[in-house]
C-alpha cells in the first residue's frame, strides 16, 4: 500500500489545489482497506484538468488526452506513468463522480 501512497502523494503535489481528482478502481478499494494489489492507479477528473495533467506530467506520458466511448457516454482518458505505478485519468464532462468538495482535498 505505501507504494500506491507514495505514487499518489507524488501525483497531488504536482496537481496541488488547482485540480480536483479522485481515485477508482482497485486503488480506491486498497485505500479502503481491502487486501488487494493494484496493477495501475485509477483517477477520475473533469475533462478541462486532463491539459492541464498532461502539462504538468509531460514527461511521464505514455499515451495522450484521447476520447473514447464508455458506456455510460463519451470520456477523454490520458495514461502517465508514476512511481512505476500506470495512472489512467478518466477526463468526464459532467459531474458525475467527482463530488463537489474543497479542490486538492484527497485521503492518502
Amino acid at each position: 500500500m505505501e507504494k500506491v501512497k507514495k505514487a499518489l502523494r507524488n501525483f497531488a503535489r504536482e496537481v496541488d489545489e488547482e485540480i480536483d481528482w479522485m481515485v477508482i478502481g482497485s486503488a480506491n478499494l486498497l485505500l479502503q482497506g481491502l487486501n488487494i494489489q493494484p496493477s495501475d492507479i485509477d483517477l477520475v477528473t473533469h475533462v478541462e484538468n486532463l491539459e492541464k495533467i498532461e502539462e504538468r506530467f509531460h514527461d511521464s506520458i505514455l499515451a495522450g488526452k484521447k476520447e473514447f466511448e464508455g458506456y455510460t457516454g463519451k470520456f477523454h482518458r490520458l495514461i502517465l506513468e508514476i512511481e512505476g505505478f500506470e495512472f489512467e485519468i478518466v477526463g468526464e464532462k459532467k459531474r458525475r463522480y467527482i463530488p463537489e468538495v474543497s479542490k486538492g482535498q484527497y485521503i492518502c
